[in-house]
């Protein structure tokens, strides 16, 4: 699975991927697309939008996502040289933004990862699934999307040479519920997945399916 950048790229919209068996509620198995969002393209925008009213107040995390896509799409936050956004410490950082969506175009969790250069870790930023999709839902119909879009992160990690993934989630289950990410000595919410479990969660994620 290769990623390549998308950032600094004013006229495309989103950019499918890859694509991810999951596992319906049904016993069965789906395929989905993976996609990266472009924050300047005006659909990519009015979709990401669009999830504050389809999603409702149970995605907790949406209007924090919404506001990050806003922000990397903002050309004066642009070093257009490299293609990285920067921060107020003047640290380049390039955000992305990664989805899975059906075979209809419907979202079913979306996740903000963020790249800082010359820095060792990839950070998770926000997930947010769909609230249709999560445990408890009578309208669900998949399982394992929160995994399975983590896993491919993962994947991405791996393949530019980051030497752990990390977050700072306070949905501790889910990130424990792999036994692969683990509590930060020095940080009480930080979580991370060091290099040498990359390949074991991607393993997890992918039986998630089976099981």
């Amino acid at each position: 699975m290769n990623i390549n950048p998308i950032c600094a790229n004013f006229n495309f919209g989103k950019t499918y991927i890859d694509k991810i068996d999951v596992k319906t509620c049904d016993g069965n198995k789906e395929t989905v697309d993976l996609v990266e969002y472009n924050p300047f393209d005006k659909k990519d925008k009015l979709q990401i939008h669009s999830f504050k009213n389809d999603w409702g107040k149970d995605a907790k995390l949406i209007d924090q996502f919404i506001k990050s896509f806003e922000f990397a799409g903002e050309s004066s936050h642009i070093n257009l040289s490299s293609g990285n956004f920067i921060e107020k410490d003047n640290s380049p950082v390039n955000y992305r933004y990664f989805g899975l969506e059906n075979n209809i175009g419907d979202t079913l969790a979306i996740a903000e990862i963020s790249d800082i250069e010359n820095d060792e870790e990839l950070e998770i930023g926000l997930i947010q699934v769909n609230p249709k999709e999560i445990y408890g839902s009578n309208k669900r119909c998949y399982k394992g999307l929160g995994a399975a879009l983590v896993g491919k992160i993962v994947e991405f990690a791996r393949q530019i040479g980051k030497t752990s993934v990390v977050t700072l989630s306070d949905n501790d289950d889910f990130w424990y519920d792999s036994t692969f990410f683990k509590k930060e000595e020095d940080s009480e919410n930080t979580m991370f997945l060091s290099c040498k479990d990359y390949n074991n969660y991607i393993k997890y994620a992918k039986g998630k399916v089976n099981s």
